[in-house]
């Protein structure tokens, strides 16, 4: 089985990975990926779906009003320092604030009167459609909540399957972020779920500083019994260094078996894991770069007791598992590839203007605009304001 023809380049978070047909099948009608994502930008989490036609972004929208109107009514509105509030901030684009409250702190007396500093807070969900993808931002608690968003959604655009960007940012499913990077915190994990197989990319701007290696200690062979019938054990396939695009990253391949044993018969129900790892822990100096970790892992079950726990489960009646060279040959190809997009790292560069993305230079000045009007708004009610330079 050939595990290494076809494959093709995606932009994954900040990074460009080439992946073969085997793990790219079950592809979504638009010819994305059939991957889950996870983006925490700055304490938001960001989601993309595709394939939404405008129609159902309209309708997903009408519906979150209504429910956060029977919210409303729902609580103490002694509580709540304004009812729900929709906010457009550019074109096929808002948020919605709700639950606002004033919130007291720094309580003291002064001269014999109690008094105290408030701040109003809220929760905060923003949705914007694009081209059939449509981005969901969620936040709450804090006074700059609506601000964040407002900003984060100026920066979205409709990316293409197969379509590089060409400024810094982070790419999801049919989506793109422009964000320079080390402006703020940033988590990305994209998962690619395949039969026996599941791809992990992970990056993140906290920085590990301990190898992949010392995380893991030694990995000895071994055998344990828990409650008589219980086995489990691995080996190790490989555990090296493995540098990548001028990254000291390093590698670590194992195999581990787990199971119920059938007393005397060497049969049972057994699970074989494979997990190939590869890891840079990122670095702080003198070029910031985030932490990064992939992984491929093949999960296969099995009747049989491996005579060797761990080993590579080839002898299973079933031809779509690969061979074990097929599976190496594989990992070696995607590890081999992985590697930030150009320009993907770009630092913010001093007194610059926010990026914006949009579909020609009078949309991004609308989305400008907007975004002016919406948080100048903000100012004159108090709720939040834009930092001081």
């Amino acid at each position: 089985m050939n595990m290494t023809r076809d494959f093709k380049t995606f932009c994954i978070g900040r990074m460009l990975v080439d992946l073969p047909e085997r793990l790219v099948s079950l592809k979504p009608a638009d010819g994305s990926l059939d991957m889950s994502e996870e983006l925490r930008l700055d304490g938001m989490l960001i989601t993309t779906r595709t394939g939404v036609s405008f129609q159902a972004f309209q309708d997903l929208v009408d519906a979150r009003w209504a429910e956060l109107q029977v919210m409303e009514q729902e609580q103490s509105a002694a509580a709540l320092a304004a009812p729900p509030q929709y906010h457009p901030i550019r074109e096929n684009g808002g948020l919605f604030s709700f639950n606002q409250k004033s919130i007291s702190y720094n309580a003291r007396v002064l001269n014999g009167v109690k008094t105290a500093d408030y701040v109003t807070v809220n929760d905060a969900e923003g949705y914007f459609w694009d081209k059939g993808t449509l981005f969901t931002i969620k936040d709450g608690g804090y006074d700059t909540v609506n601000q964040k968003i407002a900003e984060a959604m100026a920066r979205m655009s409709y990316l293409a399957p197969g379509q590089m960007p060409e400024q810094a940012g982070i790419c999801l499913q049919g989506g793109f972020i422009a964000q320079h990077y080390g402006v703020c915190s940033e988590l990305y994990i994209g998962t690619i779920s395949a039969p026996y197989f599941t791809f992990l990319i992970r990056h993140t701007e906290e920085v590990d500083g301990v190898p992949l290696l010392e995380q893991f200690g030694p990995f000895a062979p071994m055998i344990a019994d828990v409650e008589d019938d219980w086995i489990e054990g691995g080996i190790v396939f490989r555990a090296a260094e493995r540098a990548q695009d001028h990254l000291p990253a390093q590698e670590l391949v194992t195999g581990y078996t787990q199971g119920v044993a059938i007393e005397g018969k060497g049969m049972g129900d057994f699970t074989t894991d494979v997990e190939a790892r590869w890891e840079f822990v990122g670095q702080e100096t003198p070029d910031p770069q985030p932490l990064v970790h992939a992984e491929l892992v093949l999960s296969v079950d099995d009747r049989w007791l491996p005579d060797t726990l761990g080993e590579y489960p080839e002898q299973i009646e079933n031809s779509a598992v690969p061979t074990k060279e097929a599976f190496f040959d594989m990992w070696d190809a995607v590890a081999s590839n992985i590697r930030f997009y150009p320009g993907a790292l770009a630092p913010a560069p001093k007194d610059a203007e926010p990026l914006l993305l949009g579909p020609s230079d009078a949309q991004r000045m609308s989305n400008r605009q907007a975004l002016d009007d919406f948080l100048g708004e903000m100012d004159l009610r108090g709720i939040s304001g834009l930092p001081e330079a």
